[in-house]
């Protein structure tokens, strides 16, 4: 994984939002969407919310 991705993975982690994490990188949703479309299923691994899953919370 690059370190661009991992990048755009906490920020939606943080933000619990696809739309506010693009918000914060500076870039469209669809663009953030498609990025994390090409490393994965749903942007959390679990499903297609935004976030981590039961999993992933500490």
């Amino acid at each position: 994984m690059e370190i661009r991705v991992l990048k755009y993975f906490l920020a939606i982690v943080r933000e619990e939002s696809i739309t506010r994490a693009a918000s914060v990188l500076h870039m469209t949703q669809p663009t953030l969407s498609r990025q994390m479309a090409q490393h994965g299923p749903g942007a959390d691994g679990c499903g297609t919310s935004a976030g981590t899953c039961k999993h992933g919370k500490i």
